[in-house]
């Protein structure tokens, strides 16, 4: 009887160095280097849609806002009107604006807080325009919130979370303290 030849395969074992580091294969990383956004709300915050966002000035002045897309490509594009106030693509946005009128058209320093997620575009509308309305952000335009109260007439509130409605806890500060209402 004749013996087949038998073909041995070493496999490696698990290395220290495999047991200590944490498995990282499902973290969300945006791959953009000094991300600002994953810098104050972690790692992937930045790939998040459908938040409610507010944005302050140095000087006190601020912008609540609402993005369906990537946090991080709506706040980029604030960012850039604020960096480049005078540039002629972002003459007509707000930060310009803001720029020209209470700081002779300089770059402008702002810092960004996360009010809510909602994924659902009615009532994201909705709830952004119900923080427009309760916080009186300086920088919103007026016809803004009439568009937004007119879209709150057409829908019945309890559609809305109360739970997001009781969030709402005070107006910021000009000291800097913001209204923190969902990280």
């Amino acid at each position: 009887m004749r013996l087949k030849e038998a073909q041995v395969i070493e496999l490696k074992g698990r290395s220290l160095k495999d047991i200590l580091v944490k498995n990282r294969c499902f973290d969300s990383v945006c791959g953009h280097r000094n991300c600002i956004i994953c810098e104050k709300f972690g790692i992937g915050k930045c790939n998040t849609k459908g938040v409610i966002y507010q944005i302050t000035c140095k000087c006190g002045e601020f912008y609540v806002g609402e993005t369906g897309r990537t946090f991080e490509s709506r706040f980029a594009e604030h960012r850039r009107a604020c960096e480049k106030p005078l540039t002629k693509s972002y003459s007509n946005s707000v930060w310009a604006k803001h720029s020209m009128e209470k700081h002779k058209g300089e770059a402008l320093i702002i810092d960004v807080d996360i009010l809510d997620v909602e994924n659902n575009t009615s009532r994201r509308k909705i709830l952004e325009g119900i923080l427009i309305k309760h916080l009186s952000p300086t920088l919103n335009c007026k016809e803004e919130l009439s568009e937004m109260i007119s879209k709150i007439g057409t829908l019945t509130l309890p559609q809305i979370s109360p739970k997001n409605i009781q969030k709402i806890s005070k107006k910021p500060t000009l000291n800097n303290q913001k209204t923190h209402l969902k990280n």
